[in-house]
């Protein structure tokens, strides 16, 4: 990224470790743990807001529950 501050120029490089977390290998590990159950899936942290492909899902929020 550049940052621009009158004439003076300023890069900066930014590197992290992600990991992408898909809901199949979620419902595996919660299968294989057998002390969690799934209650739902929603998006972007609205509990009225289903976990689908629109644009208003963009982020999963899966809830358990300890059994």
């Amino acid at each position: 990224m550049c940052v621009y501050e009158g004439d003076n120029e300023r890069v900066i490089f930014d590197k992290a470790l992600e990991r992408l977390i898909i809901p199949q290998e979620i419902q595996l590990l919660v299968r294989l743990s057998a002390k969690f159950g799934v209650v739902g899936w929603h998006g972007d942290f609205d509990l009225n807001q289903p976990f689908d492909t629109s644009p208003a899902a963009q982020h999963m929020l899966c809830l358990l529950q300890k059994l």
